[in-house]
């Protein structure tokens, strides 16, 4: 029984690959993560890269630990705000039809004469969703990474790839996830996108607004992940950033918060499916 359905677990995730595949909604989302924080950083970063010169200068062409500290900072400073902004504003909004989707094309209505159980419908779609964005997000980073070492010069690749997968997985994946569940009820797309706006709308007034809040509590609840992207902005914006209100036990705290949420919203909605059924 546990064999089979993981196997139909496996078969929702591989179709889910496929539709975004051919869709090509999360392709551009994820050329224009490659592409902003490039051409940002050709347009806009010409002080910025006079600094880093002189600061490669100072140091005589070697890595110190001075050279690499301003060099990570502008490599985090021009990739993450894009990041920022597409995992928090882009990514629940398309991933909100994605249930919908199925059920316009009828595909919802073909699962639903295989013995496939709603459990298991819910659960691949989450994790082909999942899966679909890590693919794209993992070459983002990489492409970025590798042109940003080039624009800049070399930096510690350590830091850029916590700071990406964290903003990216703890805000991005989550929160999409969420929008993608709260909308599984719509009848239309369209309903569902809204749906998908309303929670990007809410995500973003909760990250502005409980930026700093003190608590574990907020850090659990708070959908707009503020601890995750107040910890690594500041650390990316501010030259020898102080203590600020959030710390990595904040954005620990944050990332657990949310898979919580997704864990229960998932509940919620797999029970009102099998009422419905």
């Amino acid at each position: 029984m546990i064999l089979m359905r993981l196997s139909q677990v496996i078969a929702v995730v591989r179709y889910e690959l496929l539709l975004q595949r051919r869709q090509r909604l999360l392709t551009g989302v994820m050329l224009s993560l490659i592409a902003l924080p490039l051409v940002m950083y050709v347009l806009f970063g010409q002080s910025n890269a006079a600094e880093v010169q002189r600061t490669w200068i100072t140091s005589g062409g070697i890595p110190t630990a001075a050279a690499l500290q301003v060099t990570t900072r502008y490599v985090i400073a021009y990739s993450m705000m894009t990041v920022y902004m597409i995992a928090l504003l882009v990514l629940p909004v398309i991933s909100a039809d994605g249930i919908a989707k199925d059920r316009q094309h009828g595909v919802r209505e073909l699962l639903d004469s295989l013995p496939l159980t709603t459990g298991a419908y819910l659960a691949g779609k989450v994790l082909g969703w999942w899966a679909s964005v890590a693919i794209g997000l993992l070459g983002a980073m990489a492409i970025v990474g590798a042109g940003l070492w080039l624009l800049i010069g070399p930096y510690h690749v350590d830091q850029y790839v916590l700071t990406w997968v964290t903003l990216s997985g703890g805000i991005g994946l989550v929160n999409s996830a969420l929008s993608l569940l709260l909308a599984a009820g719509q009848p239309t797309r369209r309903r569902a996108i809204i749906v998908g706006v309303v929670c990007a709308a809410v995500c973003l007034y909760a990250n502005i607004t409980l930026i700093g809040q003190p608590g574990i509590l907020w850090n659990v609840l708070s959908p707009g992940r503020q601890a995750i992207s107040f910890y690594f902005l500041a650390k990316a914006l501010i030259d020898q950033a102080p203590e600020v209100a959030a710390t990595p036990q904040d954005v620990l705290w944050s990332v657990v918060g949310g898979v919580l949420e997704v864990a229960a919203v998932w509940w919620a909605v797999w029970w009102w499916m099998k009422r419905q059924a």
